[in-house]
């Protein structure tokens, strides 16, 4: 009964992510990872939602690998590499408390720059789009929450949802292909089986209930950075709290 709980809780989040991200492109972590944070601790939950976020973005990507901008992957993805790596190093230093604190607090501040984003003007450059891929695989390695900086980069280069909701699909199994294997090297402790098992579970159930839900992409966006508000703020209370007591 103890583990019970939990696990519901755990299915519930997971495959409300699922449906989001497969209605609006983005989500998964949004939604799923504050729950996991908190349940699983910090370097645990992390690392389940990058387990998560690549089975469903492979997935994701065989039905939406038509609208693929392949050149915005690769500039994105290149960014990212370095400081995927240096995230990864950085957590491997931190207290359980301090993890806490870091991970809502940045959850929280990525989420306040998407909710600005819709004032950002129109920028269409190849540096701006690198600099945002290295933000986001930062974002990634760290929090498994990259949505937040990537809605705020489709706002500000005006990007058409389609092709938005089908590029983020690549770039995340990037982000997570990498930071995984190199989480587990370092020493990051997880039910990898379960992680995966629970993400294929879910993945299944959450794809049959988008099919049958009439929700427009841009309210399933706004859905998700609820959900994850709220999320980031347990995460960041329970980090006070240890901070507290320690």
């Amino acid at each position: 009964m103890e583990l019970l709980i939990p696990a519901i809780i755990l299915f519930t989040f997971m495959t409300a992510g699922t449906v989001v991200q497969s209605l609006s492109g983005i989500g998964f972590g949004m939604v799923a990872v504050p729950f996991l944070v908190a349940i699983l601790g910090p370097a645990e939950g992390v690392l389940w939602g990058n387990i998560a976020g690549l089975t469903n973005a492979l997935v994701m990507t065989f039905l939406k690998r038509r609208n693929i901008n392949w050149k915005i992957f690769a500039l994105m993805s290149g960014g990212a590499l370095p400081l995927i790596l240096i995230a990864i190093a950085l957590q491997s230093f931190m207290s359980t408390a301090v993890l806490n604190l870091f991970v809502g607090a940045l959850m929280l501040a990525m989420l306040l720059g998407s909710f600005f984003a819709l004032r950002f003007p129109e920028i269409n450059h190849p540096l701006f789009t690198i600099v945002n891929g290295s933000l986001a695989g930062f974002m990634s390695a760290s929090v498994a929450q990259s949505g937040p900086v990537m809605a705020a980069y489709a706002q500000a280069t005006r990007w058409k949802q389609e092709e938005f909701a089908a590029t983020m699909q690549p770039i995340f199994i990037f982000f997570n292909i990498v930071a995984v294997p190199t989480k587990l090297a370092a020493g990051v402790e997880g039910n990898v089986l379960a992680a995966f098992g629970m993400s294929a579970l879910t993945i299944f159930v959450g794809s049959v209930i988008a099919r049958f839900l009439n929700v427009k992409p841009k309210s399933a966006r706004k859905l998700a950075l609820f959900i994850a508000f709220i999320g980031s703020s347990i995460v960041l209370w329970r980090g006070l709290q240890l901070t507290l007591l320690a």
